[in-house]
């Protein structure tokens, strides 16, 4: 794994508490630099998106996601 996406991960776990999808993905992006395109956030590295759920079942997002891999 690159050392820039090893050090987003790091950096999202840090901030775990934040409970905030946009207040997180302005940190983030402010912090690493990225570019945003719509709803993705993105580097030369890497893409991320942010979604939240009101509960514990994964989002749509994150299914669609790995049907894709």
């Amino acid at each position: 794994m690159c050392k820039s996406l090893t050090a987003l991960i790091d950096f999202i776990r840090e901030n775990d508490g934040i409970n905030d999808k946009a207040r997180l993905a302005g940190v983030v992006m402010e912090s690493f630099g990225l570019t945003k395109d719509r709803s993705v956030y993105y580097c030369a590295n890497y893409a991320i998106r942010f979604s939240s759920s009101a509960s514990r079942n994964f989002g749509n997002t994150v299914l669609s996601l790995s049907n894709g891999m």
